[in-house]
């Protein structure tokens, strides 16, 4: 070995060392990366024992379909736009047996509907998460964090991901991050999470705040309050940075607040309370369409985003139904698909609207919802 090599290697290894003795990120499917707590990812590698860590097992690095301007992700959506996935593969890491706390960045990339994608997911062979579906959870794009404690007992950490099958083509596991920590017995129960915010929206109230820096914090706990005693609102622990309230009454107060829950199920205090009043959505200023669709058929629908055949559906608007079919619409917005455009058409001319077809656009690919307007307008 040349010295000039020996230097880069013994460098190299003595930040491992240094970093296994504090914290590791890594930034799957990615290169190195600062976050805006300041932590350093590494870029993702194949394992070697030079390196100290890596995946092995194959899987891919690859990156979104779109831009990271559609995620709703305030924060870091640069990291969230690369993944490691693939059917089955695995995550090492050279570190001194101990207890650790385990972080998985997940972000879906692929699904578009209901059991999208379903992988296993262990560590040191003990099963962290099974017949998992990102998308289930949070929806795609949109950034979910779960961490666990893990035992480490050879000098190596071992995190393996499993795709499933459940008769959809590609069963694909996916991950976005890792980070390892050495576990902190003395660290105190976590603040609640910064930025919470309120939204009141038609038929429900949106809660939203900022993922919490602090590497113990394993999700969150909701808790609301009609008038009287909070009851907390979620029945397992939320790992995303939202919450959609849908069981309110419209023109009815409901407040809130959040806590933070660390990986030993400690739960710290709760943030400051906020209030919010549901609008009903019939009492909008906008159009108000709604359709009903057979579960079914819907997830026929969702299987095959670019098919373009009608699907039955009742369409209705101003208190009066009618049959109709429906598709989805759009060649860019359907390779997006956080919110799909719809095509209506009607047997005949609708009595109301006096159009056989109408379109429901998304507008997801505009943050602003407005330039197709202005340039339809002007």
């Amino acid at each position: 070995m040349s010295p000039i090599r020996g230097i880069l290697l013994a460098t190299m290894l003595g930040v491992f060392a240094s970093l296994a003795a504090q914290e590791i990120w890594v930034n799957c499917g990615g290169e190195e990366y600062y976050d805006r707590f300041g932590r350093y990812f590494l870029p993702d590698v194949e394992y070697s024992a030079a390196a100290g860590y890596g995946y092995m097992g194959g899987g891919e690095k690859s990156f979104t379909y779109g831009s990271v301007h559609y995620m709703p992700e305030k924060y870091d959506r640069e990291l969230l736009h690369t993944r490691h996935s693939g059917k089955e593969f695995e995550y090492l890491f050279d570190i001194p047996s101990g207890r650790y706390v385990v972080t998985f960045y997940f972000c879906d990339h692929y699904g578009r509907f209901k059991e999208s994608f379903p992988f296993d997911v262990s560590g040191e062979d003990n099963t962290l998460l099974e017949n998992f579906s990102i998308f289930d959870e949070a929806g795609r794009l949109h950034l979910i964090i779960h961490r666990y404690l893990i035992e480490v007992s050879d000098n190596q950490l071992n995190l393996d991901f499993q795709g499933r099958y459940w008769g959809r083509p590609w069963p694909t596991a996916q991950i976005v991050a890792l980070g390892v920590l050495p576990l902190d017995t003395t660290a105190p129960l976590p603040a609640p999470p910064d930025e919470f915010e309120i939204i009141p929206s038609y038929g429900m109230n949106a809660l939203i705040w900022a993922h919490s820096g602090k590497q113990t914090v394993a999700g969150y706990n909701l808790y609301i309050s009609e008038g009287g005693t909070f009851t907390r609102l979620n029945d397992s622990t939320i790992h995303s940075a939202r919450y959609f309230d849908r069981e309110v009454t419209p023109y009815k107060s409901y407040t809130y607040y959040v806590t933070s829950v660390d990986v030993r199920g400690g739960e710290g205090k709760p943030s400051k309370e906020l209030s919010g009043i549901p609008l009903d959505s019939r009492n909008s200023r906008l159009p108000y369409y709604s359709l009903e669709i057979i579960p079914e058929k819907l997830d026929t629908m969702w299987q095959s985003i670019y098919s373009d055949e009608y699907t039955p559906c009742t369409f209705c608007y101003q208190d009066a139904a009618c049959s109709a079919g429906v598709r989805f619409r759009g060649n860019h917005e359907r390779t997006i698909g956080t919110k799909m455009a719809w095509k209506i058409r009607f047997p005949n001319v609708h009595p109301v609207i006096g159009e056989r077809k109408l379109n429901l656009k998304s507008e997801s690919a505009d943050p602003s919802l407005l330039r197709e307007g202005l340039y339809f307008t002007f």
